[in-house]
């Protein structure tokens, strides 16, 4: 069982989303002024949607995880009666995918049967508020997904003997015009022609390159790391450490470590590794902000960050734009491994970023960091 996906929108989203999203099957729930689409090109149920609608509940934020047997798991997350997020996988790639909604949930809610597979493993490490099981296999027909083809075959044979009639009064009735065809105009054409460096794989990076860094021969050492969007490559440089560093022995640790020879350049004295500029077509969901951008600004502060500076861009075609600066000065290496995980499988871009190591191993004398997060309102 696979759930459909889900956007977000607002009414004058809604048909952009379409064109740049198209599905064979879909199905959209308005809730006040906003609209959810779920799609997909296989026929489903909106599994998500009726929970949520069952469920009627207040909290700013909540989750509801059930055991469906096996090592299938359904797992939603919700603001009241509407769908954040949704998957049906095992339960530790849901661990995985969506700590960040664990650990932000006003209330997280287990069914019974959930409880019990939980505890098999050990204690549960959250807490949770039992409810009855909501999803029983059972759905109700208006949360199926419409099969598109279908609609538009009906609209065709319509539209076929509409036309006929239309024709046949445009021969007493229209007089041939010379009129130039209007120019089709694309509103998000500047932010669908735009690319950007995802944050969450960028970090990854660093944190496999900077380890590498640590297992360098004791008169090497890498050096300080910037980054800018409009580079082509991650290039970290190994520098000489107190003294001169022999040459001998840094191409002794390439060939030892032969599996790196990509990466790494002994006569060029550097790690690079390629940085993939994502291509806004091939972008599948456009993100409900919320106040996600306040959320990460908030907890930059609480990792130590000694500057946060959060500035509004305004709009990029119709999607809203965040700026989010922030400074750590002396802090573990391992911050860029929290980093990651905090911005993983959101709308996160890395805009610039630059490294000083500090004189003791595994500390960053600063950290220095621009990313970009966009969505709707």
């Amino acid at each position: 069982m696979s759930a459909p996906q889900l956007a977000s929108l607002n009414r004058s989203n809604l048909k952009l989303h379409r064109r740049l999203n198209p599905a064979k099957f879909e199905r959209v729930f308005q809730i006040g002024d906003d609209y959810y689409r779920y799609y997909s090109d296989e026929a489903g149920f909106c599994i998500a949607q009726y929970i949520a609608d069952q469920m009627h509940r207040a909290e700013e934020s909540w989750v509801y995880l059930q055991s469906l047997g096996g090592d299938s798991w359904c797992f939603i997350s919700g603001t009241k009666n509407t769908v954040k997020s949704a998957a049906f996988s095992n339960i530790s790639d849901i661990k995985r995918d969506f700590d960040y909604d664990f650990v932000t949930a006003e209330t997280i809610f287990l069914t019974p049967e959930s409880v019990e597979e939980l505890q098999i493993e050990g204690p549960i490490d959250f807490d949770y508020q039992e409810i009855r099981a909501v999803f029983n296999g059972a759905v109700p027909d208006k949360y199926k997904l419409i099969d598109l083809q279908a609609v538009k075959l009906k609209l065709t044979v319509v539209t076929a003997l509409v036309g006929a009639v239309v024709l046949g009064l445009w021969w007493f009735t229209s007089q041939k015009t010379d009129t130039p065809s209007a120019q089709q105009y694309d509103p998000w054409l500047e932010w669908r022609n735009s690319t950007v460096i995802d944050a969450h794989s960028t970090l990854e990076a660093l944190v496999r390159i900077t380890s590498l860094g640590y297992t360098l021969p004791n008169d090497w050492r890498i050096g300080p790391i910037v980054l800018t969007e409009a580079d082509q490559s991650l290039v970290v440089p190994i520098i000489a450490a107190e003294t001169n560093g022999r040459y001998e022995t840094l191409k002794n640790w390439v060939q030892d470590n032969s599996n790196l020879s990509p990466i790494v350049s002994a006569e060029q004295k550097q790690f690079a590794l390629p940085i993939h500029h994502e291509s806004r077509s091939h972008t599948n969901v456009i993100y409900r902000l919320g106040i996600y951008q306040e959320v990460l600004h908030d907890d930059f502060l609480a990792l130590g960050a000694q500057s946060v500076n959060l500035m509004d861009l305004g709009y990029l075609s119709g999607v809203r734009r965040w700026q989010l600066e922030a400074l750590w000065t002396d802090v573990d290496f391992s911050i860029m491994q929290v980093l990651a995980e905090m911005v993983k499988a959101r709308p996160v871009y890395m805009k610039s970023l630059s490294i000083e190591q500090g004189q003791n191993e595994g500390v960053l004398s600063t950290l220095r960091m621009e990313i970009i997060i966009e969505g709707v309102e």
